[in-house]
């Protein structure tokens, strides 16, 4: 990040290099060229990110991808030398966080939907016994996973809840007339369980 830094600083001087070099004195295209460059470092950074990201669990993969873009895109948005900072890809992390919702929580949130096959009804496990078993799966996995920036760890977390509590709502819901005893955690609980996530 610091050639990142460096460039933007000078980016003035870095103008007036690359009209010399290219000898066009076309000021449009020249006054472009630094976010140019620093885009291309940008897109590179990421290749390089995702290139060192193949961990054996693949939500690991995309929290790793998270923790780290988001540590890249901070760093142009404390420069202000440059007017332009549309080269700064803050799309990328919001992928990241999407692809590791969906690995790590639809198989989750599955469970309350899902309906078993070629299986007699009365061997079914219930889908709140299916939910619950993988939900606890799922977090005793990741609650030592840690996401350094706090409003980054609030928003991750509210991503996970706003994933998980309202589809658990509506599920229970729908199965008021059901033994109490099947449901092991309200939707509160869940909640504040998640509330629990990122802290490593």
């Amino acid at each position: 990040m610091m050639c990142i830094k460096l460039l933007s600083e000078h980016s003035a001087l870095l103008t007036i290099v690359l009209n010399v070099t290219h000898g066009t004195g076309d000021v449009a295209s020249t006054t472009e060229a630094p976010e140019r460059i620093m885009a291309d470092l940008m897109s590179r950074l990421e290749s390089t990110l995702e290139k060192q990201s193949y961990y054996h669990v693949t939500a690991m993969r995309w929290l790793f991808l998270v923790n780290n873009m988001h540590f890249i895109i901070q760093q142009p948005e404390t420069l202000d030398v440059l007017e332009d900072d549309s080269w700064v890809p803050r799309d990328s992390i919001e992928f990241y966080i999407y692809m590791y919702l969906d690995v790590s929580w639809t198989p989750v949130q599955f469970c309350l939907q899902y309906r078993i096959k070629m299986i007699p009804a009365c061997f079914k496990p219930p889908a709140t016994r299916r939910f619950n078993t993988l939900f606890e799966k799922t977090y005793r996995a990741q609650r030592s996973w840690k996401v350094e920036d706090p409003l980054l760890r609030k928003h991750m977390r509210q991503a996970v809840i706003g994933k998980l509590i309202p589809a658990y709502r509506s599920f229970l819901e729908k199965q008021e007339n059901k033994p109490a005893k099947l449901i092991e955690h309200t939707p509160e609980e869940l909640e504040e369980t998640l509330s629990e996530l990122f802290e490593g």
